[in-house]
């Protein structure tokens, strides 16, 4: 194995896509970082229900409340991509006529998922004693969910995702984490030198408070707000909301340490903005490492109604804590071009609801001179006709990555 290790720091569940064929390339080690603090969605119907009348369902199935319950939404959707990648439309099931793939599947229907398990089972080549001991497992969280959920806030109900509740059950049965890994790594799904981790042992929350002087609670009420969210108040707290006085683990600080180049990958802020402000270790790594040229941020396309432009949490972690940021990001030229071009974009812009001043590379044009400051505009756009949404060129992300980074192999 290559010498060199690489870390992504606080990836999510979309914008990690972009990294991830530059990734499954190397030889080096890849460490995939994950805060566990999702709430929104499937991944927060998922964990309240386990936590729900004092963990009752926790204890039911594994035998202790202490069972940490963790988000595995981001998680789920990076291996739901690879199994896509590596067995196309085998894994593929027809709901309502509508082809989903299986750990995509959301559906509290138990006749429904009855044939999704039974085709990720039989991928997966596990014997018929962990077949069923699978469904039994789904069969009771379904019972028990669809017995619990008017309890729930109305807005918390979402359809039951069987990625979520898969990788539950591997972690109870693989023995954690590292299990996962093993697991992955046995069934020939991620190479060898990749493995993903969450950035603490126990699920934490995200907090922060918005221009409107508005403090959130939660992931999923940060994502949805319609005012933007100060930088400097995206924190890792403890569940009672108390700031935590470790964030990260002391593994993953290793790994971080460790690293010869450390990516930021493009989506949500708070992923890694919420580390940097919570940790005084991270940020002295990671100046340490951009002192080297050696923190990659990849920028986000747009910003959107809870988030600033890009400058703004560039100017925080360059000026206020001395981070040295190389930026890889694209022309305003080539976005325009590729939207005027092509019309399935204009659709999706316009559901959107984006203007041309939500554009973040028009942003960085007075960032170029900063002397800690990297600007490369050398990313091209996917102008595949398929294309719906505003995306990153994979093979032009590696591209660029494997010339300023030779010796990461």
């Amino acid at each position: 194995m290559n010498s060199s290790k690489v870390f992504v720091l606080g990836a999510g569940g979309h914008g990690v896509e972009s990294i991830t064929p530059y990734l499954y390339s190397l030889k080096s080690e890849v460490v995939i970082s994950y805060i566990p603090v999702d709430y929104g969605g499937n991944t927060g119907t998922v964990t309240r229900m386990f936590e729900l009348e004092e963990s009752e369902l926790n204890n039911s199935l594994h035998g202790t409340s202490d069972h940490p319950i963790f988000p595995f939404g981001d998680i789920n959707k990076l291996i739901n991509n690879r199994l896509i990648e590596i067995a196309g439309d085998n894994l593929l099931i027809d709901v309502s006529n509508t082809e989903k793939t299986i750990l995509d599947l959301r559906s509290d229907d138990i006749t429904v998922t009855k044939d999704a398990i039974t085709k990720l089972t039989e991928f997966f080549a596990l014997d018929k004693d962990s077949k069923s001991e699978f469904f039994e497992y789904f069969e009771a969280y379904l019972a028990y969910f669809s017995q619990k959920k008017d309890r729930l806030n109305h807005n918390e109900v979402f359809p039951t995702c069987l990625g979520n509740i898969w990788h539950t059950f591997r972690y109870y049965k693989d023995g954690g984490i590292p299990g996962i890994n093993r697991f992955y790594h046995q069934k020939k799904i991620l190479p060898e030198n990749i493995k993903i981790d969450f950035t603490y042992p126990q699920r934490q929350v995200l907090i922060g408070s918005t221009i409107a002087d508005e403090f959130l609670k939660g992931e999923d009420l940060i994502d949805v707000t319609s005012n933007a969210v100060l930088p400097y108040t995206l924190k890792i707290a403890n569940k009672d909301t108390t700031l935590a006085h470790h964030p990260i683990s002391n593994d993953i600080i290793d790994e971080l340490y460790e690293s010869d180049l450390v990516m930021i990958p493009n989506g949500s802020i708070a992923n890694w903005l919420s580390l940097i402000n919570s940790s005084h270790k991270v940020q002295d790594i990671l100046r340490k490492k951009g002192n080297e040229g050696r923190v990659i941020l990849m920028a986000n396309l747009f910003f959107t109604a809870n988030e600033f432009p890009l400058e703004t949490y560039i100017e925080l972690v360059v000026d206020n804590y001395g981070i040295p940021l190389t930026v890889l990001t694209t022309s305003p030229q080539e976005w325009m071009e590729l939207f005027d071009s092509n019309p399935n974009l204009k659709v999706a812009y316009t559901k959107q609801e984006k203007s041309p001043n939500t554009l973040n590379s028009h942003k960085l044009e007075f960032l170029n001179s900063h002397p800690k400051l990297s600007v490369i505009k050398t990313l091209q756009l996917d102008k595949s006709a398929n294309v719906v949404g505003l995306k990153y060129d994979t093979r032009s992300i590696s591209d660029t990555l494997r010339n300023i980074f030779p010796s990461i192999e």
